[in-house]
């Protein structure tokens, strides 16, 4: 007996007789039968390529919490001493 989610709150108990295959949804309304050991091995696969991916992500996202910091840094510059330096600017140029 196992229990399997339905949906969202909503749970059932069900047995399962030993089979040969399973099928595995692949997404974009696609489901495929596999074998036991084909299906095992695609989904190591693709598990390896899930981790392999997640590093790089982990990289982008850094990146991009860099380039925020620098942004609001420079926003902030601008906002607290903006005016003065347009003054400035106006005052060497047209005197």
């Amino acid at each position: 007996m196992a229990d399997r989610k339905v949906s969202e709150g909503i749970c059932t108990r069900s047995r399962n007789e030993h089979t040969n295959s399973v099928c595995l949804w692949l997404g974009a309304n696609v489901m495929s039968e596999y074998s036991c050991d084909e299906a095992t091995t695609l989904l190591q696969k693709n598990l390896e390529n899930a981790k392999a991916s997640s590093g790089v992500l982990v990289a982008d996202l850094q990146f991009l919490r860099d380039q925020v910091t620098i942004a609001q840094v420079s926003q902030n510059f601008l906002e607290l001493r903006g005016p003065f330096l347009f003054q400035a600017v106006y005052y060497v140029s047209f005197g």
